[in-house]
């Protein structure tokens, strides 16, 4: 019954329950005497039952992939991560920091987020918890939780790298992969979405070092960082999609550059777009990525491709109405 166990709990979690724990789901199954043993049963499947999770966030993601219409292909994948706002110190992953849900420092787990989107809809492939030090290294904690001796700290770029070669590796349609800067300043996961021969569309910091290409796509002068090649660049308006209220449009430069440190670390000299975004709001700072997309690529393509990234915030609220 691990089977209808695990149908039951994932039927609770799409349910309109108010709060989604073990005990509340499984008053949807039993009635006053039976309720106990149903409640057992489900507290056992998730807490000590033995079985794998991937294998089935594989079949489901592959599940909801198949269903996509045939006009309406997967163009991008999307890295990002959410936090999930708890009280007390026993769930799993649980700790004071950073989360965008609430802008703040917070008592709450972190979860990495892989999501595959077409130019219509948004999906999640994959979604995996960021475990810090204070969980990887505290022993009773671990064992309290009952977290795998095997398991060792892990960063969000190398959570969401893993994440996507399990992605490449079960052959779900490749998309163009889009992350904000947490990850694609992060040079070793550039890299190996390099080494996948991935597109990718990433934002990187100011200081991140480069060497402008002229015409022939070849390295002119000395090696400069995206802030002081910003200087030098001409902006121009650039509108990318129409909002409900106004059209959506910001200043953007354009130059073609190869990432110094990719270059030094592979040897392999790949042209990239390095994009600079001057927000008409004076009070926003600059804001910079670099595109593997082709030297032909028009720039309006070019920036309408890294928005998309913003798709995510979707997927999370309605993961959010799902959990709670």
């Amino acid at each position: 019954t691990r089977v209808s166990t695990f149908a039951a709990y994932f039927i609770g979690l799409m349910s309109s329950l108010r709060r989604k724990t073990a005990e509340s789901i499984a008053t949807l199954y039993a009635d006053e005497k039976t309720i106990k043993a149903v409640h057992l049963r489900l507290v056992h499947f998730l807490g000590a039952s033995g079985w794998l999770d991937g294998p089935v966030r594989r079949f489901a993601a592959n599940y909801a992939l198949e269903q996509l219409p045939e006009d309406d292909p997967v163009k991008f994948w999307i890295v990002d991560d959410t936090g999930f706002v708890k009280k007390g110190s026993h769930s799993v992953g649980v700790q004071r920091q950073y989360t965008g849900t609430s802008g703040k420092i917070d008592n709450c787990q972190i979860g990495v987020s892989l999501a595959a989107a077409t130019l219509q809809r948004q999906l999640p492939l994959d979604f995996d918890i960021y475990l810090g030090r204070t969980w990887v290294d505290d022993e009773h904690r671990r064992a309290e939780a009952k977290i795998p001796e095997s398991t060792e700290f892990r960063t969000k770029p190398i959570i969401a790298a893993e994440m996507i070669q399990d992605a490449v590796d079960a052959g779900f349609p490749r998309g163009i992969v889009l992350a904000d800067h947490a990850y694609g300043n992060n040079g070793p996961f550039r890299r190996r979405l390099s080494a996948m021969n991935l597109e990718f569309s990433v934002d990187i910091g100011g200081s991140t070092r480069m060497w402008r290409l002229d015409a022939s796509e070849t390295r002119r002068g000395r090696p400069t960082n995206a802030e002081s090649l910003g200087r030098r660049l001409p902006f121009r308006r650039t509108t990318w999609a129409e909002g409900t209220q106004r059209e959506l449009a910001s200043r953007f430069a354009f130059a073609r550059v190869v990432v110094e440190s990719d270059a030094i670390e592979t040897g392999n000299v790949r042209p990239v777009w390095c994009v600079i975004e001057d927000p008409y709001d004076e009070e926003e700072d600059k804001h910079y990525f670099i595109s593997t997309l082709p030297k032909s690529a028009s720039h309006i393509d070019i920036v309408r491709t890294h928005m998309n990234r913003w798709r995510t915030e979707r997927m999370y609220q309605d993961m959010n109405c799902l959990l709670y």
